[in-house]
């Protein structure tokens, strides 16, 4: 197997990056194709101990898209930037997937522009892990590709999401429900009561709706929504779960008996650092596009890459593009077999 890594990209030096990409390559003994600027490569790999030699690659690239970029602009006029060259490696087959911890709408539109989306997918959707209270595997689609949907993509991301937590997790007919303000199928706006009214009549194990406060209770396992909604939700939740970080370690330091309270439950505290942890949950696959790749959180460290490589690697494992040609095929839900009037909406 062989995967393109990004390390030029996300809010760290390369040379993080290319740590996590050699510690990967030891210990997954996964081929690695390292994509950016030769020299600085070649400069961070002095510092690391690749134990096989044949288990990496170099593929030079002269520009970067940054964070700040505007990223259609962006791959329009950085041909050589080290997202685009990674998504070029996997449309000529040189890899089978690639890892970026950049530009997140960047890395989509490379990947959707380049090798195009699977047949029958109406719109690519990215999938975010969650964690959950009972450790049931949970995605939510889309987290912010699309910011508009019709009823056709919201159950195409319903049959995405379960032919991704079948065959990535191995869990057959996971739990699915639409995002919404209430559980009664009344609730929310036309859209969202047209979505549930369709996907109800269809053999998918769908549970109805969920309102965000009850998202991390396990109970499901794909979690279907718009671009703009998702992204909301998950940068509310990160948010929050920084600043109960923060008001935690504020609390502690105000006196001795809360700090000695506090080495008494580090190991509580270390077991919900590592629930929301970016190195379990930090990488989302892009689905529906036709090749596999993944974005990394920005601010992924050496063991974030390292992790976000062996979901990559797990990712091409599952066969998740089959999967999801099948699935379009047995629900009938590509774009050519579903209702007219269904698209125009």
């Amino acid at each position: 197997m062989k995967i393109a890594v990004d390390v030029m990209s996300g809010d760290h030096e390369p040379e993080i990056l290319v740590q996590g990409a050699v510690e990967a390559a030891n210990e997954l003994n996964v081929h690695i194709v390292l994509v950016g600027n030769r020299k600085i490569i070649e400069s961070a790999l002095t510092k690391q101990k690749l134990l096989k030699e044949n288990l990496l690659e170099i593929e030079d690239s002269s520009e970067v898209i940054l964070m700040t970029d505007e990223p259609v602009e962006a791959f329009r006029q950085k041909k050589d930037s080290s997202v685009v060259k990674a998504a070029n490696l996997v449309k000529a087959g040189a890899v089978d997937a690639f890892l970026s911890p950049g530009n997140t709408g960047a890395t989509f539109i490379a990947s959707l522009m380049i090798n195009g989306r699977i047949k029958g997918v109406d719109r690519p959707a990215i999938a975010t892990f969650l964690p959950t209270l009972n450790k049931e595997p949970l995605i939510l689609l889309d987290a912010g590709a699309n910011l508009d949907c019709k009823v056709i993509n919201y159950i195409q991301y319903a049959v995405m999401g379960e032919v991704f937590i079948e065959r990535y997790f191995n869990k057959s007919k996971p739990k699915i429900a639409i995002l919404n303000v209430g559980t009664e199928k009344s609730k929310g706006p036309d859209i969202l009561k047209k979505t549930y009214k369709t996907i109800d009549k269809m053999n998918l194990n769908f549970i109805g709706n969920i309102e965000a406060k009850h998202v991390l209770d396990g109970k499901v396992n794909v979690i279907i929504t718009d671009g703009f909604s998702g992204n909301l939700f998950l940068k509310s939740l990160e948010g929050t779960f920084k600043s109960i970080i923060h008001i935690l370690k504020n609390e502690i330091n105000k006196s001795v008996i809360s700090k000695t309270g506090a080495l008494l439950m580090k190991p509580a505290f270390n077991s919900l650092k590592k629930m929301v942890a970016a190195e379990e949950f930090g990488a989302a696959p892009l689905l529906g596009i036709n090749g596999a790749a993944m974005v990394a959180h920005g601010d992924s460290q050496a063991q974030d890459i390292k992790s976000g490589i062996r979901m990559t690697a797990n990712l091409v494992k599952a066969k998740i593009h089959d999967g999801i040609v099948d699935g379009l095929a047995k629900y009938k839900v590509g774009r050519l077999h579903f209702p007219v009037w269904h698209l125009k909406e």
